[in-house]
């Protein structure tokens, strides 16, 4: 995970292993929480963009209403925290 300022500065970023197994939505799952973790440690309140390359997380994200599978209810704590940003994407 990487966090870069609107000129492309790095800002910080990270990575880490988490014991045992899981699926791949689910691992992006927690990249997705933990890059939230990162933007509000930072105190970014402005306009924030989170990247993703996992389709099923961003329909996820699109349908949180029809959704209620457990990375789904995961998906809806994190669109929830986006409150905490002016703007998120």
């Amino acid at each position: 995970m990487v966090v870069r300022d609107e000129e492309g500065f790095v800002l910080g970023g990270g990575g880490g292993f988490k014991e045992g197994g899981m699926s791949i939505e689910e691992a992006k799952c927690v990249t997705f929480e933990e890059s939230i973790k990162v933007a509000c440690k930072l105190q970014l309140k402005e306009h924030v963009l989170f990247d993703t390359d996992h389709v099923g997380l961003v329909n996820k994200l699109n349908n949180l209403v029809n959704d209620i599978t457990i990375i789904g209810a995961r998906i809806k704590d994190c669109a929830t925290a986006f409150e905490f940003f002016n703007s998120a994407n």
